[in-house]
């Protein structure tokens, strides 16, 4: 008996089971991968407002890891960072995320690409966010220039952060919105240009063979500075709108030129043209109000031995030329624009000097501080904060004119020096977490000035708890802090030496408990309401022994 083949229905039931299989495989794969993180939540992982932030393995695999050469640091003398994450809240589509995510730091040092990674573990928070908060110290990184990263959610947003020996550095990274943009960036030609860099305040990204780019993690609003670059052309400044989540956001298109050839001279003495730095600055508004510019918009420009220079690919629109000298200064800006004749020439003069160091309270100095020289009749507006966040990437050589003012930066001693180019000049000093001092000086004779400024309580948060020990204890204590109504809590290994400070945003009431470990004794407990700056004189003296 010959057997029939079987029915049509048959057939196609059986080729349909394999897309069914394969997507059956594929959520169980997903479902194995969620677990470990799920697994961290449940454990509570993310209920302590400073969790711990482990340093991940090298990925030696991938072509592309940040990790990599991270056992071959680049030269320069090693020194510690601590950064700090305040808070996350990142809304797609005005939705929240939702379940968890985990918050990536990464840090390479330009041109050796040796880093870190660091991950902070966040939970579902109410409302449309997530909430994330973490601190850590990272020793042993190498001096110089490091580009910081942040990446959660698939959005990413970079940093730039410098480590200058003998000057611990702290960075505080606060990502509070995903604000975007994107665009595409073009040549003359009409051509899209690869790898053209894009700067938005603190946030960098280049463009892709297409031209195009986008950047996310933005503070929305309108009317914010961004500069084009691309090599062989002549860089660019916008103000563009960033979109909020629930904004649709426009594709932005820009078209590079090459720029023009400047010509000029330097008219200094043969033996001071080598201490000589000329750069060009982009023509912002005066006296750093609002400074679109980064690092790498101040183009140095070589001086041959007669001081004579050439600048290439410069703006169409009109600039300044800066000057870096420890004795001379410029008594007004050199403007280049479209009227400028065909060979510029810059003529310094001999100042006089002011010179001191800048100290805290307690007499400590602070490296990195601004020192901003201006003519007394313009009136600068005070340094704020986040003025002086981005102007601590500014290169300077030394005492530095343009834009209208003199502009220095405090050595790893707490040491300036800048010229007085006015019969009147205003001076300001300012330092991120410290109040500015400002001071009027008159004549131009030299003068020797040094400035304490006070710490910004409101910046680090208006209320503190501040912990003494008997510095003779010679063990390390355990500390665990607990604040009502919430349950966070923080648990840490301290050195009695030293006072432990724990600045909180709002008053609170905390559960202290301290222990000696291997002492035998049982912890010591203290229930406190924190308002202003509370201190405790804990004696341990008798535990120890």
């Amino acid at each position: 008996m010959i057997s029939s083949p079987p029915p049509p229905a048959l057939g196609l039931w059986r080729r349909s089971l394999l897309p069914v299989l394969l997507l059956l495989g594929l959520l169980l794969w997903l479902l194995v991968e969620a677990l470990p993180v799920q697994a961290a939540i449940e454990e509570g992982a993310w209920q302590s407002p400073l969790p711990t932030a482990e340093l991940l393995p090298r990925d030696e695999e991938r072509e592309d890891s940040w990790l990599a050469g991270v056992s071959e640091l680049p030269e320069g003398k090693p020194l510690s960072v601590e950064i700090e994450v305040k808070a996350l809240a990142l809304l797609r589509n005005g939705e929240g995320l939702g379940g968890s995510a985990s918050l990536a730091i990464t840090s390479r040092s330009a041109g050796a690409g040796a880093g870190f990674e660091l991950r902070f573990l966040a939970g579902p928070a109410a409302g449309h966010s997530l909430i994330c908060e973490g601190q850590a110290e990272l020793p042993s990184l190498p001096s110089g220039w490091h580009l910081i990263e942040l990446a959660c959610g698939g959005l990413r947003t970079q940093r730039l952060l410098r480590l200058q020996a003998k000057a611990p550095q702290e960075l505080n990274l606060v990502w509070v919105s995903s604000g975007r943009v994107h665009g595409t960036v073009f040549g003359q030609d009409g051509m899209p240009l690869t790898g053209a860099e894009i700067t938005l305040g603190e946030h960098r990204t280049r463009s892709d063979a297409k031209g195009r780019f986008a950047m996310s993690g933005l503070v929305p609003g309108g009317d914010q500075p961004l500069i084009l670059k691309a090599k062989g052309h002549a860089a660019q400044f916008e103000r563009v709108h960033v979109s909020s989540p629930q904004e649709r956001s426009p594709e932005l298109r820009f078209v590079l030129d090459r720029g023009r050839t400047v010509r000029g001279v330097v008219h200094l003495p043969t033996a001071e043209l080598r201490e000589a730095r000329l750069v060009a600055l982009p023509l912002g508004e005066p006296g750093l109000r609002t400074p679109w510019f980064d690092p790498s918009s101040f183009a140095a420009i070589s001086l041959d031995e007669r001081g004579q220079f050439v600048l290439e690919h410069a703006p169409a629109v009109a600039f300044e030329l800066g000057l870096a000298h420890p004795r001379f200064v410029l008594r007004e800006p050199v403007l280049v624009d479209r009227d400028a004749p065909r060979v510029v020439h810059v003529q310094p003069e001999r100042g006089s000097l002011l010179s001191g160091v800048v100290h805290d309270e307690e007499g400590r100095p602070i490296a990195g501080a601004l020192v901003r020289v201006s003519e007394g009749r313009r009136g600068f507006p005070a340094w704020g904060p986040s003025l002086l966040r981005r102007s601590q990437a500014l290169p300077l050589p030394e005492a530095l004119f343009g834009m209208g003012c003199v502009l220095a930066r405090t050595d790893a001693e707490g040491r300036y020096c800048v010229g007085l180019p006015w019969k009147s000049s205003e001076v300001e000093v300012g330092a991120e977490g410290f109040l500015s001092s400002r001071e009027r000086f008159t004549g131009r004779r030299g003068t020797k000035r040094n400035f304490e400024l006070a710490q910004d309580m409101e910046a680090k948060g208006a209320h503190r708890l501040l912990l003494l020990f008997d510095p003779d204890l010679g063990r390390p204590l355990d500390l665990s802090l607990h604040r009502d109504g919430d349950g966070l809590g923080r648990s840490v290994r301290h050195d009695p030496a030293q006072p432990f400070v724990l600045p909180l945003a709002k008053a609170a009431r905390l559960q202290v408990r301290v222990r000696v470990p291997e002492s035998g004794a049982g912890p010591q407990c203290h229930e406190l309401a924190v308002l202003g700056t509370r201190r405790l004189h804990l004696e341990l003296g008798a535990a120890a022994r």
